[in-house]
């Protein structure tokens, strides 16, 4: 059981650690990780307060309300006259580095490059 703990521990910790600097380095880069950190603790913290049902019910609201922003932003983007879409193939095909491809496939690989 003490087995068990310890690893849950460290991959949720490992994955605080890599979700606190993927905020820092894209979202603000001038914060602390301390603080990073400390605000996804407390956020985890008053959601495991809740019941299963209400934060499975608060989910399912934030993709209804999201999911037409998202359609709308799409729409725009695609129907925008200044889209360059050979550009965007340029970007598809060509041939990326490793630390951009770690950066993008993180939620499969759970790795980041730094």
């Amino acid at each position: 059981m003490l087995l068990f703990i310890s690893l849950w521990f460290l991959a949720g910790g490992i994955t605080l650690i890599a979700y606190s600097e993927i905020t820092k380095k894209y979202i603000n880069p001038d914060v602390s990780s301390f603080y990073i950190i400390l605000a996804f603790v407390l956020v985890v913290a008053l959601i495991s307060r809740t019941r299963s049902e209400s934060v499975l019910y608060s989910m399912e609201i934030l993709l209804i309300l999201n999911a037409p922003i998202i359609a709308w932003v799409f729409y725009k983007a695609a129907t925008n006259p200044s889209m360059n879409y050979d550009a965007c193939m340029e970007i598809v095909t060509r041939k990326k580095t490793y630390s951009l491809s770690l950066d993008d496939s993180y939620y499969w690989s759970g790795c980041i490059a730094d």
